[in-house]
């Protein structure tokens, strides 16, 4: 889900096009706009709509929800991303780009759990902080994801043989 009007951080193109705030890229087309611009909305319904979120964060930590104690580098939105997934009781995971099989395992685990479904795909809500913030984090993670994906995929087709 995106803000309404398309809002997002002011890109580089976003400065070329002469604009004064940012726009998610029309080549996005399947993201929902959300009723209201504000970020946090956005961000809430992010969590509430996802089975579970995923932190992908700079700093070398993991840290999964365990009761509430807060990871000590989450600020801003990456934090209040954490505390809306404690809020709703969704399973959240915070961690670098660097290691997929943590991210399998605790999906498994989740699933054996049963707090993600085990009939479908989940549905996984990935944040972190922004580029302006943390300069090449969205590199890292467009990478990280589609690896991810790919393991997913991987470890589902060794499921179906088994």
């Amino acid at each position: 889900m995106i803000p309404r009007g398309r809002r997002a951080e002011l890109s580089p193109a976003d400065v070329e096009a002469g604009r004064e705030e940012g726009l998610v890229p029309l080549c996005f087309d399947q993201m929902v706009e959300a009723f209201s611009p504000n970020y946090l909305y956005r961000t809430e319904q992010n969590v509430r709509r996802s089975d579970a979120t995923l932190i992908i964060d700079h700093a070398d930590s993991i840290s999964r929800q365990r009761g509430f104690k807060v990871p000590d580098n989450l600020t801003g939105g990456t934090l209040k991303t954490w505390r809306f997934a404690i809020e709703h009781r969704k399973p959240c995971l915070v961690m670098t780009t660097a290691n997929i099989p943590s991210v399998l395992k605790w999906l498994a685990e989740c699933r054996e759990k049963g707090r993600v479904p085990a009939d479908r795909g989940v549905v996984l809500n990935v944040a972190g902080p922004r580029e302006s913030r943390v300069p090449g984090i969205q590199v890292k993670t467009k990478s990280f994801v589609m690896r991810l994906i790919k393991a997913v995929r991987a470890a589902e087709e060794q499921e179906a043989q088994a």
